[in-house]
């Protein structure tokens, strides 16, 4: 190969490896700095060029070696220095050594003495704490020595939290004896003896207060203050001054009590107006007296519940109030509430508080009410109970007794809803009206016997009895029927009721039917007597409404239409006694009929018609002439109203159908009968339909 090709392959080979700019300007910089500035020959530079560089190279290391050797000798020099302040720092740290060795006691004296002085320290803060959380400060201790306010309840709190925070320094875990005290607790000891002892002093008059305070609170008008209230909340922690606070507060109420309530009766209200007026000023109109008596008691039922309400309000959970079942809701007087079988006895012990509770169950709360209410009003009992047996045994009028058992039934209903059944004033109310409802059935048979039991025939006097008991019945019961609407006990209502009917209503009808079956007696010939023709001779020819049964059906009739008219308005209650009473005058009624339709056709000579003959003409044109043919005969006019003219108008239907089926063909024509007797509207209607329409037209008492 040639140079040229050679010089290409080289340039090739040093153009296609790759090179770093910079490296390669370093390269040439190095290579142009070891040849000088003249102008050489290049032929030998190339073969030259490694040993060139190699005596650069040399020449470098030894200069670089020549400069160490300083170098060393400075550091030879340094060493030596070092090796010397290394020998005195060994000779400090001995020396430090020895100091350290000879204040070791020194430091363990100090921080000893450090230790003891921190734990003084420690001691005397807490020592001050404990001083401060478990002694009474002057201020508290002239306060406890002072009035009942509510920086003496404050103290109280403090006291209290005395004895809870000193349970925190009793070593429970102690190994002393049984009942000894260890010296280290025996100081705690000494602290919760003395805040108990004045705890249990500040409770007492506490109760001294609350008792004083409640005794002086007058009969009306009465208000209880913010102290009052809190000093019964904080006695609710001690049931036995709890209790006793109430009860003598119970117990002075009901002393004046009575006393206000003879005042009631016998003065009214006082000065300048004297309003209201004394109760006994109505004595006469027992129902409105004894009204008043009840609502008296009532209205102070109503006082002292809303007083012993607000006395314990502080005691009420914060969603109810007192006296009620839940205190969002306010009850009123009579509205029943759960819980009237659970009682608070004020005289018994258990706590009524449970540990850690601030106020009562809802149940104790108004059991606890109902109690002091019991005791609040017993005093009255007595004196009222008195006056309403004086009104009840003074009244002979069933009626009278009857409005009053209601008032007692309802007054008695609503105390026992409002304060229980077991109540000394439920159960005075509950024995009031047993007897009113004795003497209301007791008025009942006396009246009953007075009137109808004496009774030996039928008469204008039987007659009076009877519509004086239908009037009694009816007022009796229009007196059930507003006890009902007014919810005086139903069930007892009714029971009511159905006595009345099966000991008064039942016999009175019984012995209007016995009457009736005896002979009449021969009165006096005026009055309505005469139509009946009573006292006749006794050889002279009896007609058919002559009869004894004719005037026993008269008798039964006029007896027993008032008697039912008085059940009427209250047929849903005594349907099936206004039923019979009822089928018993439509029998009679229909008797009647029959005989004035048999003595109508023998007077006027139509006997055929009794056998479905057609009868004279003459006969039957004579008494179809008769003026007064629509009008009932005499003989009828003991019936009530419009039954004569109902009886005579049927028995008139009756002739009118019988010549109807007997017509042959000669004389009137049926249609023409039925005109002129004014059958035509009821030809087809049988007698006794006539009958019950006027019965059912009739209005009631």
């Amino acid at each position: 190969m040639d140079r040229p090709e050679r010089t290409r392959g080289a340039l090739r080979v040093l153009l296609a490896t790759p090179h770093d700019a910079a490296t390669t300007a370093a390269a040439f910089r190095t290579l142009s700095g070891m040849y000088d500035d003249a102008p050489r020959e290049l032929k030998g530079v190339r073969a030259h060029v490694r040993r060139d560089i190699q005596a650069e190279a040399n020449r470098s290391t030894h200069a670089f070696c020549a400069a160490l050797a300083g170098v060393d000798a400075a550091l030879a020099q340094v060493c030596a220095e070092t090796h010397h302040a290394a020998e005195r720092c060994d000779a400090v740290l001995a020396t430090m050594d020895r100091a350290q060795s000879s204040s070791a006691a020194v430091l363990e004296h100090a921080a000893a003495l450090d230790k003891q002085i921190t734990t003084a320290r420690l001691h005397e803060d807490l020592a001050a704490r404990l001083v401060a959380r478990l002694v009474l400060t002057p201020d508290e201790e002239t306060t406890l020595d002072g009035d009942v306010s509510l920086a003496y309840f404050a103290a109280m709190d403090r006291l209290q939290n005395i004895l809870d925070e000193s349970l925190l320094l009793i070593d429970s875990t102690s190994d002393a004896a049984p009942g000894a005290i260890p010296d280290e607790a025996r100081a705690t000891h000494d602290v919760r003896a003395r805040a108990s002892a004045r705890l249990d002093a500040a409770y007492r008059r506490v109760a001294h207060f609350a008792s004083a305070a409640m005794r002086r609170l007058p009969l009306e008008g009465a208000e209880s203050s913010a102290l009052l209230r809190e000093a019964l909340a904080r006695l609710a922690h001690r049931e036995d001054l709890f209790r006793g606070a109430l009860a003598a507060f119970a117990e002075t109420r009901a002393a004046s009590l009575p006393d206000a309530f003879v005042r009631a009766l016998t003065v009214g209200g006082g000065p300048p107006s004297y309003l209201p007026r004394p109760i006994e000023m109505h004595a006469h109109d027992a129902a409105r007296y004894v009204a008043d008596i009840l609502a008296w008691v009532h209205q102070l039922l109503a006082n002292e519940r809303e007083l012993v309400a607000t006395l314990l309000l502080r005691l009420a959970p914060p969603s109810s109030a007192p006296g009620t079942p839940r205190l969002g809701h306010r009850r009123r007087i009579g509205e029943r509430h759960g819980g009237l079988d659970f009682s608070v006895d004020l005289g018994g012990a258990g706590p009524l508080l449970r540990p850690g509770q601030a106020t009562l169950d809802g149940p104790v709360l108004d059991a606890l009410v109902r109690s002091v209410l019991d005791r609040n009003v017993a005093g009255c009992c007595r004196p009222m109970k008195t006056r309403i047996l004086q009104t009840l045994k003074a009244q002979t009028d069933a009626v009278v007794v009857l409005r009053l058992y209601f008032l007692l039934r309802f007054y008695a209903s609503t105390m026992q809803q409002t304060i229980g059944a077991r109540a000394a004033l439920s159960k005075t109310l509950a024995e009031l009206m047993q007897v009113g409802e004795d003497a209301f059935l007791h008025a009942l048979q006396q009246l009953y016997d007075e009137h109808l039991g004496t009774l030996h025939g039928p008469g204008r006097e039987a007659l009076a009895a009877v519509h004086a008991a239908a009037r009694l019945v009816h007022s009796v019961l229009a007196e059930c029927a507003q006890a009902r609407e007014a919810d005086v006990g139903t069930g007892d209502v009714r029971a009511l009721e159905q006595h009345v009917l099966a000991h008064f209503v039942d016999p009175v009808v019984a012995r209007v039917m016995a009457l009736g079956a005896q002979p009449p007696e021969a009165p006096a010939q005026d009055g309505w007597g005469r139509y009946l023709r009573w006292g006749a001779a006794p050889n002279a020819p009896q007609h058919v409404c002559d009869s004894h049964e004719w005037h026993a059906d008269v008798f039964y009739v006029n007896a027993l239409v008032p008697l039912w008219q008085s059940l009427q308005p209250f047929e849903a209650e005594v349907n099936e006694r206004c039923a019979a009473i009822r089928g018993h005058v439509t029998s009679a009624l229909e008797r009647l009929c029959d005989r004035h339709y048999t003595a109508l056709v023998n007077d006027a000579g139509l006997g055929a018609l009794h056998d479905g003959k057609t009868p004279p003409s003459e006969a039957l044109h004579a008494f179809l002439a008769l003026p007064n043919l629509l009008i009932a005969p005499e003989r009828l006019a003991p019936l009530h109203a419009t039954l004569p003219t109902a009886v005579h108008k049927a028995a008139l239907v009756r002739i009118a159908q019988a010549y109807a089926n007997a017509y042959s063909g000669s004389g009137p024509a049926p249609d023409e009968v039925q005109i002129v007797l004014d059958a035509q509207a009821a030809a087809h209607e049988p007698p006794r339909a006539l009958l019950d329409g006027a019965l059912s037209t009739r209005k009631s008492m």
